[in-house]
């Protein structure tokens, strides 16, 4: 989805374990993850994937928070619930999780697409992730309630 500003890169190799293990699952037809750089720096990982027909069935049935806790449980579990956080945003809700250094904001988009947003500071990555969202819904995406 393009943002305004920001530019897709190659994303640092220590994200593609991400990419690999989603697929892995089985539970997803699809995954690919970008760099999104600003100026001259990547700003955020960016991390879509597409889940297969029968979960996604399921999943458009369920309330954003269900589907959250769902896609989030595995991260909730390290990060501890202090350092989760919901928001409204663009319409739909986030999960942001902070894993000490790291901020990953998770978000599911109707017709089964799971976004993961990861930057150094969660400043950084929900000013992304309202940008990203903005823009999905402007190209016709249909966001989670």
């Amino acid at each position: 989805m393009p943002v305004k500003g920001f530019t897709y890169v190659k994303a640092p190799a220590e994200f593609n374990s991400f990419v690999t293990l989603l697929k892995s699952t089985g539970y997803v037809t699809g995954a690919t993850i970008k760099g999104a750089k600003y100026k001259k720096d990547v700003q955020v990982v960016v991390l879509l994937a597409q889940y297969n027909a029968k979960i996604t069935k399921g999943l458009d049935k369920l309330t954003i928070k269900k589907v959250l806790d769902g896609a989030t449980s595995g991260l909730v579990a390290i990060a501890g619930n202090k350092k989760v956080k919901d928001y409204a945003m663009v319409g739909t809700h986030v999960r942001a999780i902070d894993l000490n250094g790291i901020t990953v904001v998770v978000t599911y988009i109707k017709g089964g697409k799971l976004l993961e947003l990861f930057a150094p500071t969660s400043k950084t990555v929900l000013a992304y992730s309202a940008l990203y969202l903005a823009s999905a819904k402007a190209h016709g995406q249909k966001l989670a309630k």
